[in-house]
């Protein structure tokens, strides 16, 4: 029985297309990404301070107006404590890393689903190709019988006038 590769699948126009269009959800998401990463932060006096922190000892506290200023209470290194900027505690910016990562994850099992229909069709067609029923007609009395495509090139013996012949293929029927 013929059996479908995986190669025939990825020349596939169904394949390819559904791949296309997973590449490009992916770049758009990816975009939306990483656009969004680089966008200017916004200045100190536009957004409420939650910490402040040692530049030496990186000792973070909770803010307290009456510390800004003032010397590191940890370290010996005399560095005064600064508004703690970092994008990494941004929790909607950790939130766009899991919705990126989602996406990416659910277009991946997409691309793969896709992919496994596609094979199984592609070897659903071949099994039933392999299994098709031809028709021929004895050459000598015309009796009508079928036989299947693995038959083909066979020696074959008609019931009626006892005639051997050969099996013909597709191309031939009548």
């Amino acid at each position: 029985m013929p059996r479908s590769s995986p190669r025939a699948v990825l020349a596939d126009p169904i394949f390819l297309a559904g791949s296309f269009v997973c590449v490009a959800v992916m770049v758009v998401a990816g975009l939306w990404f990483y656009r969004s990463e680089a966008k200017a932060p916004v200045p100190q006096g536009f957004r409420t301070p939650t910490h402040l922190r040692c530049p030496a000892c990186g000792e973070k506290v909770p803010y307290d107006p009456a510390l800004l200023g003032q010397l590191c209470q940890t370290c010996d290194a005399g560095k005064i404590y600064v508004i703690d900027d970092h994008a990494d505690s941004d929790p909607a910016r950790r939130g766009q890393s899991i919705a990126f990562v989602v996406i990416a994850m659910v277009i991946v099992e997409g691309a793969i689903f896709l992919g496994v229909f596609r094979l199984r069709h592609h070897r659903r067609s071949a099994r039933k190709e392999a299994n098709r029923r031809l028709v021929w007609r004895c050459p000598f009395c015309r009796m009508r019988f079928s036989y299947t495509l693995a038959q083909v090139g066979t020696g074959y013996r008609c019931s009626r006038c006892k005639t051997a012949f050969e099996l013909p293929g597709p191309m031939e029927e009548v």
